[in-house]
């Protein structure tokens, strides 16, 4: 999920805590060995799914991908 108000919301009708995973997707190397390590993995995804509702929010280098929405979002919550 890239959206944290629908993340929010859906926390609060499932009874989960949010897990936020602020993220440089193409050019920051940790962000990308934490997602192809740890979080893309489905062992990871099931068990921790269990409790956490998860939201990725993206700093790309090249925003141009990015709604103009999706970048103020991420601007404010920055």
């Amino acid at each position: 999920v890239k959206d944290f108000e629908a993340a929010k919301a859906k926390t609060a009708e499932e009874g989960k805590d949010l897990l936020v995973d602020f993220s440089g997707s193409d050019g920051c190397y940790w962000c990308q060995r934490l997602d192809g390590e740890v979080l893309s993995k489905p062992a990871f995804i099931e068990q921790a799914g269990k409790n956490y509702v998860f939201v990725k929010i993206d700093f790309p280098s090249n925003i141009s991908a990015q709604s103009r929405q999706l970048q103020a979002q991420n601007q404010q919550l920055a």
